[in-house]
């Protein structure tokens, strides 16, 4: 967090009533210049608002040290700052700009609104362990199965229906991380023709992306409670609109990303092939939590045959790469079936 940035004061004009004597000007002059060495400090950022609360209660120090201290001091950060803003410029100067993590996408073709949805450049983030974060509407522990899914509450234990205790924990946990639930049931989570058993048992937390600082936090103290009881249970955190799955819209032929999509195509093939992934389709789509293309992402989506690997996430991001950030990159299920 940035220290805040003090304005300093405009000269102050003073006005004597009769001639000073040298001795009252050169306190005055000590006293003004202390005052300036003090507001420059507080302008200074960092240190400086530290420092200057120091200098105020030097009460022991004669005025012109304590003015002598503040410009010295003021002067030492100054330098500080000045070598750290040329190291900065030189390390960019050779190794260019980073990337950063997340980046919204930037759609030439329509203006999005607010409930545009901002993807990830990095698939799943070291920092965030084994949670799943790749898709900003949905997050989870483990990896999650690649949309689309089928839902199901047939089968699930007696231990975690609704009236049981550890539903009752879950919600606990929930209201503590203050996450906006919808919606909260144990369910089972799959691929079509997938046998329900115990690895798709799944705790389905229905919220709204807007509350999506929360999840991390909640989904790690639900991981902590899961473990420590010895369940098996994934946990699921998704936008409500979208639980039964994403809003799907197509690209038509006058649409101004049509060429720009065409142009990439084969590139993007190639690009799969030389992975050794296993894929099953290659498709453009609108995707998003709204039934509207202007309130959706285009989007290049990547069908595989089964749940996802981790492998996937170096591959995403070098065809986000190859589509420069203009089109948002998911990897779906896409079963082949040969009649």
């Amino acid at each position: 967090m940035h220290a805040p940035v003090y304005q300093s004061r405009p000269p102050v004009a003073i006005r004597l009533a009769r001639r000073p004597s040298p001795s009252y000007t050169r306190r005055v002059d000590i006293n003004l210049a202390f005052i300036s060495a003090w507001y420059r400090i507080r302008t200074m950022g960092k240190l400086g608002k530290a420092m200057a609360d120091a200098f105020t209660n030097m009460d022991n120090s004669p005025p012109r040290a304590r003015a002598a201290a503040a410009r010295n001091h003021a002067a030492e950060i100054k330098r500080e700052e000045d070598m750290e803003s040329g190291h900065s410029k030189e390390h960019l100067r050779k190794h260019g700009h980073g990337k950063h993590e997340q980046q919204p996408l930037a759609n030439a073709s329509h203006h999005h609104s607010d409930n545009n949805i901002a993807y990830p450049t990095a698939a799943i983030h070291a920092h965030d362990d084994d949670l799943d974060t790749r898709l900003p509407y949905r997050h989870g522990w483990p990896l999650l199965p690649s949309l689309p899914v089928c839902t199901s509450t047939m089968h699930v234990p007696k231990v975690l229906s609704k009236s049981s205790n550890h539903m009752a924990a879950f919600t606990t946990i929930l209201h503590t991380h203050n996450l906006p639930v919808h919606a909260l049931s144990t369910t089972h989570r799959f691929h079509a023709g997938t046998p329900l058993s115990k690895q798709t048992l799944t705790l389905l937390i229905a919220s709204h992306v807007s509350s999506a600082a929360t999840w991390g936090p909640a989904i790690r103290a639900l991981r902590s409670y899961v473990r420590e009881h010895s369940l098996t249970l994934r946990i699921e955190v998704i936008d409500h609109r979208v639980v039964s799955g994403v809003f799907t819209l197509p690209v038509m032929p006058y649409d101004a990303l049509a060429p720009f999509m065409a142009r990439k195509k084969h590139g993007i093939v190639a690009l799969l092939d030389a992975s050794g992934m296993p894929w099953t389709s290659l498709e453009y789509f609108y995707r998003g939590l709204e039934p509207s293309r202007v309130e959706c992402s285009a989007t290049v989506l990547i069908g595989v045959p089964g749940p996802e690997e981790r492998g996937w996430a170096g591959v995403r991001e070098k065809v986000l790469e190859k589509v420069g950030g203009r089109l948002a990159v998911e990897i779906v299920w896409r079963e082949v079936r040969k009649f």
